[in-house]
């Protein structure tokens, strides 16, 4: 089958019967390869393989027998296979210029490639599975050399190491025998040298041991240098914590002041809305009573209630003569509703009693504020 791609679908083929060789090759995906990757294998009846969209395939069967597979994919919308080589290539659609210059080749060199074909899908390649199956085996051969030839100069190189550590280790023995006969030399030659000089042998001792005192005293200075740097820090460490404790405890201070402070405002605004509030509802209730009162003044149920009422009160604080008072202005506003009766119904006397109502409602206007200015 000639070579060719699925412009829209990845296709999925299973081996029905024979063996075939099946050429793969696709672009890198990586940008910083520009290079084809190609992927040969074989397959056998029962086999199945996935070539992915836009991968060109072909696939080749062997000169002895048919190579028979069934293809799906993966979508059947407007997925018409595009070939390379053939009546139907996709370089009848390119110009001619352009594919001479691609590849490198005379236009007339293209014309005969473009005319030479009489097949579209299937064409006759005798032992190209063959020499496919060839280069494979030879592909898979030369990764097998590499494989051994990396296996080889891994253990080649391991063997180095193995050597490397081993002269190594050598050297550091024969280093160490060489430092032990030196000392062990050393050491004859000071004993040798004590017995020659055996006072000065014990001072030589008193001098070691007076510098290791020396050192172990130095040491020790050390220590008590180190212990002392440490209980500083740690009471530095100790009052920069108590600072930092006090200053947060002078925050919430601060905090809790303010907080009562506002508290405190809040409670004083509305200690003075309650009071205005109340001065507001006196002040209401004040004006309805005025208005009731004005407006009952002339009930004589109302009157009479007061004038009980008001009577109590006198009674209990003495004031029983304002209460009379009250009385005699009740009798008086009745005596002036008659006079008005009597007048609407045409009385000669009616100059005399509006001289006498006057004098009435004179007394009464002086008589009723001496009232509430009571009250």
């Amino acid at each position: 089958m000639g070579p060719h791609w699925n412009p829209k679908a990845a296709e999925l083929a299973v081996a029905v019967e024979g063996k075939g060789m099946v050429r793969v090759v696709s672009g890198s995906s990586n940008e910083e390869e520009t290079e084809s990757q190609s992927m040969r294998f074989k397959v056998n009846p029962g086999d199945a393989f996935v070539v992915p969209r836009f991968h060109t395939m072909a696939q080749m069967s062997f000169n002895d027998e048919p190579f028979v597979f069934l293809g799906f994919s993966t979508s059947a919308k407007n997925n018409h296979p595009q070939f390379l080589a053939g009546k139907g290539s996709v370089l009848h659609n390119l110009d001619k210029h352009i594919l001479a210059t691609s590849f490198g080749v005379s236009d007339r060199t293209i014309d005969d490639i473009l005319r030479s074909p009489r097949d579209s899908i299937i064409f006759e390649c005798s032992s190209c599975a063959k020499e496919e199956e060839k280069i494979m085996k030879e592909e898979e051969e030369e990764e097998e050399r590499e494989r051994k030839r990396e296996e080889e100069e891994t253990k080649r190189e391991e063997e180095e190491e193995d050597k490397k550590r081993e002269r190594e280790r050598r050297r550091e023995e024969e280093e160490a025998k060489r430092q032990q006969e030196e000392r062990e030399k050393k050491r004859e030659e000071e004993e040798e040298r004590e017995q020659q000089e055996g006072t000065g042998r014990e001072k030589e001792r008193e001098r070691e041991e007076e510098i290791e005192k020396e050192q172990e005293e130095r040491e020790e200075e050390r220590e008590r240098e180190e212990e002392e740097a440490r209980r500083q820090q740690e009471k530095r460490e100790k009052k920069r914590e108590k600072e930092k404790g006090e200053m947060k405890e002078a925050e919430e201070e601060r905090r809790r002041e303010a907080e009562k402070e506002t508290e405190a405002e809040e409670a004083a605004a509305q200690k003075e809305q309650a009071q205005a509030k109340k001065e507001q509802e006196k002040r209401e209730k004040k004006r309805q009573e005025e208005e009731q009162r004005e407006g009952k003044e002339e009930d004589p149920a109302w009157w009479g209630e007061r004038v009980r009422r008001e009577k109590g009160k006198r009674s209990e604080e003495g004031e029983e003569e304002q209460v009379a008072e009250g009385e005699q202005e009740q009798a008086k506003r009745q005596q002036e509703k008659r006079e008005k009766r009597r007048e609407q119904e045409g009385d000669d006397d009616h100059n005399e009693s509006l001289a006498e109502e006057h004098g009435h409602k004179s007394s009464f206007e002086g008589r009723r504020a001496l009232k509430f200015r009571n009250v």
